[in-house]
């Protein structure tokens, strides 16, 4: 039975490689995270400082750290499904979320000035983000094919210029 009160999906998706640049990321961010809390247990041995409250204390961190990870990593393929934008001819749209699920409107009048970026694990597979910055925020559309990304942010900067010649 389909639930009547959910978000319509809009049409476009980030390229399936984005949901290994999340993996990287997500693996890379856990790792260093162990990687602190290890140079944490170690510093406070040398020092001597090892008492019940910081050992219960370093046994929570890494329990917390573990079990986040994992829960990060598990839910990526979710996570890509809702993961979505849309152009229309007045605003832009961007859909994320997987508990708690937001869709946001940006008028193109709105729209200040636009970034295309690429991070390490992104540039490995050919992949960009496209940032849409306005005066109150930033919204951003992640793991675009970098030629897709220059041609989108091309598109939305000639509707820019409409909305403006129109006002």
């Amino acid at each position: 039975m389909k639930r009547k009160n959910t978000i319509k999906l809009l049409a476009k998706q980030s390229p399936k490689e984005i949901k290994i640049v999340w993996l990287w990321t997500r693996i890379t961010t856990l790792i260093l995270m162990l990687v602190f809390g290890i140079v944490v247990k170690i510093t406070t041995t040398i020092m001597k400082l090892n008492n019940g409250w910081l050992a219960w204390g370093l046994l929570v961190y890494f329990t917390v750290v573990a079990l986040s990870g994992i829960c990060y990593l598990v839910v990526i393929p979710w996570e890509y499904n809702y993961h979505r934008y849309q152009v229309f001819d007045d605003y832009l749209a961007f859909q994320k979320g997987l508990f708690f699920r937001s869709t946001t409107y940006v008028p193109f009048i709105r729209i200040q000035h636009i970034t295309v970026d690429q991070g390490p694990f992104l540039r490995m597979k050919n992949l960009a983000s496209l940032t849409i910055h306005t005066a109150a925020t930033d919204h951003e559309i992640v793991g675009l094919k970098y030629s897709d990304a220059t041609w989108l942010r091309e598109e939305i900067l000639q509707k820019v210029k409409q909305v403006e010649n129109d006002v």
